[in-house]
């Protein structure tokens, strides 16, 4: 609302908090990647399902979430430049 158009402020999001974004997310995969040393299969088995699946939502939060927003306009019609 404070930018008053949809691509400013996916823009302005992305730059602040997509580094954050990304940085917990690589870190919780590689967390989670570090189950593979178990000997327990199926605790390695969860941590790889894990891994993949928060790499999944990050990929979605960068790529298919600014796409929907762009495209639905959830908050209402843009205002003019």
């Amino acid at each position: 609302r404070r930018c008053g158009r949809y691509d400013e402020a996916l823009f302005a999001s992305m730059r602040d908090v997509g580094r954050a974004l990304a940085i917990t997310s690589v870190v919780l995969v590689l967390g989670f990647l570090v189950s593979l040393l178990s000997v327990m299969d199926s605790q390695a088995g969860f941590g790889v399902l894990l891994a993949f699946t928060i790499s999944t939502a990050l990929v979605a939060d960068f790529l298919l979430m600014p796409v929907l927003l762009l495209v639905f306009k959830p908050f209402g019609p843009e205002r003019p430049r």
